[in-house]
């Protein structure tokens, strides 16, 4: 942790395109290895571009009780990142709450320039279908489209917090 620590202190008030890697690089050592306990299925396609992809984290364990879900959305500047940003970083979050019961989706969406306002938010909306329609077959751990918690980190955040918000009300999406 100390190059961690000498790092954060050297460059704490500059944050450029491309010192994500850096950073990356830094911290993946400190991420445990994947546990047996834990199944994957990767890149599930839930719309129609090729960044509408998705990856499932599940427990193991057999249980006839559906189990709840956790859809987690990476952040990343609306410019950068992705589900796979590191073989360890964001599977992190999925193996974490796979290990304590939860079904976990993480999903990728569009980037800019590839994509622009509503965009993020119809992506979030066609992966919350997804979920809603398959998260519960036995081939993803048998999760309850019932029981869903939205979680994400930045602009995957702010994605999810637009669909929430314009859900619906077409006046708000085409807003100048």
């Amino acid at each position: 942790m100390e190059n961690i620590f000498a790092k954060i202190a050297q460059d704490t008030t500059k944050f450029d395109l491309g010192d994500d890697e850096v950073w990356r690089k830094l911290y993946e050592p400190l991420y445990s290895q994947a546990p047996d306990s834990v199944g994957v299925v990767k890149d599930e396609q839930y719309g129609s571009t090729e960044r509408n992809r998705l990856d499932v984290y599940f427990p193991r364990e057999k249980t006839p009780k559906e189990k709840p879900v956790v859809l987690f959305v990476h952040g990343g500047g609306f410019f950068s990142g992705g589900k796979g940003w590191s073989e360890k970083c964001w599977a992190n979050v999925g193996y974490f709450f796979a290990q304590h019961g939860f079904v976990t989706v993480l999903a990728n969406h569009r980037l800019v320039p590839n994509v622009v306002y509503p965009g993020g938010a119809d992506d979030m909306q066609l992966v919350r279908e997804w979920v809603f329609h398959n998260i519960a077959a036995p081939k993803y751990g048998k999760g309850s489209p019932e029981r869903v918690v939205l979680l994400g980190h930045s602009s995957g955040g702010a994605h999810i917090a637009m669909n929430l918000y314009a859900a619906g009300e077409k006046f708000l999406v085409n807003a100048e």
